[in-house]
Parts: structure tokens; C-alpha cells; sequence
């Protein structure tokens, strides 16, 4: 058996999951926010290069900035979706056939899953827009969906519209090990 072949989620994990696939997805299929990300990438790339910021599709009447920046990268971390051994697991996933050959997709064991997204989330420290980037190509939502249909159905009530204000009883705030 391979590191955490048996991984089971927390509850929180599983909230998060459910609270952002729905978002992701629309984050993906409509061409306004579509041209929002890419105006606020270029605005952040101009801005970071001395600019004044340009782009007019950066107009955020979604408060899509908040959710992104404020609100899944807190839930991500809150919530347990960024492991403290994130960056081990997902080094590890290089070269996995000790060819240098990545491991497929439909390989990872849920918890490599989880330090993907954690891997996603934190590479917005190091790199601008990082996380924007792949919530706009479809990158996380296709690690959350993942997830969610390994782990099954949501979570008793609606948990997609709770904001960060504690109200989610799913919030472990904490990392379980699987080893």
C-alpha cells in the first residue's frame, strides 16, 4: 500500500470541497469572469512592472478578488486542504516511475490530491497570480471534482453559501495525518 491509500477526509475538507466546486465551475464557464482574470492578471503584471494597470475587464463587480484572495485561500488553509508536507508529496510526484514521468491523474491517492490543491493555494505566495491562473484554466477545479467524487455526496445542508464567519460546523482547522 502506498502513503495514505487509506486517507480519510475531515469534515472540513469535505465542506470546502463542496463550498467551491459550484464557484470553479462558474468561474470556468462564464466568459465575463473568464475576462476578468485575465484583465486582473494583466493589471497585476502592469502594476508590477511600474504601470499605471490598464484593463478595464479587471472591473470586479463580482467581488471575485475577495472570494479568491480572502476567502478560498483562508478556507484552503482553515479547512485542511493545505497539509504541512504539501511541497514533500507533490516533489514527490516528479519523476514518480523513477523515470523523471510524472504520476497519472487517475494515480494520486486522495490525499496526493489534497496537497495539489495546498500546492496551488501556497504557490500564490511565491508567484503573482498563480492561483488566479489556475482557477481560470479549470486547474483546481478539476482536483476539487476529483475529490468530490471520490468522497461522495455533499455534506447535510447547504454548505455552498456560508461565508468565512465560522459558520461551517465542518472546520477542523487542523491537519490529520494519514501515516
Amino acid at each position: 500500500m502506498t502513503r495514505c491509500d487509506n486517507y480519510t477526509p475531515t469534515d472540513g475538507q469535505r465542506a470546502f470541497v463542496e463550498r467551491y466546486v459550484p464557484f470553479l465551475q462558474d468561474m470556468v464557464n462564464d466568459p465575463e469572469k473568464q475576462q476578468w482574470c485575465s484583465g486582473f492578471m494583466a493589471d497585476n503584471t502592469m502594476l508590477m512592472a511600474g504601470g499605471r494597470g490598464c484593463a478595464p475587464a479587471a472591473v470586479d463587480k463580482w467581488g471575485l478578488e475577495k472570494t479568491i484572495y480572502n476567502d478560498l485561500m483562508g478556507d484552503a488553509i482553515e479547512m485542511g486542504m493545505v497539509p504541512e508536507d504539501y511541497l514533500e508529496v507533490v516533489d514527490g510526484l516528479r519523476g514518480a516511475d523513477g523515470n523523471g514521468n510524472e504520476k497519472p491523474f487517475d494515480g494520486l491517492t486522495d490525499y496526493e490530491l489534497v496537497c495539489l490543491v495546498g500546492h496551488v493555494v501556497r504557490a500564490e505566495r511565491f508567484v503573482e497570480n498563480a492561483l488566479l491562473f489556475a482557477v481560470k484554466d479549470g486547474t483546481l477545479l478539476r482536483f476539487l471534482r476529483e475529490l468530490q467524487r471520490r468522497w461522495g455526496t455533499r455534506l447535510p445542508g447547504d454548505v455552498a453559501g456560508e461565508g468565512r464567519d465560522g459558520s461551517c460546523d465542518g472546520r477542523s482547522g487542523k491537519y490529520q495525518s494519514c501515516e
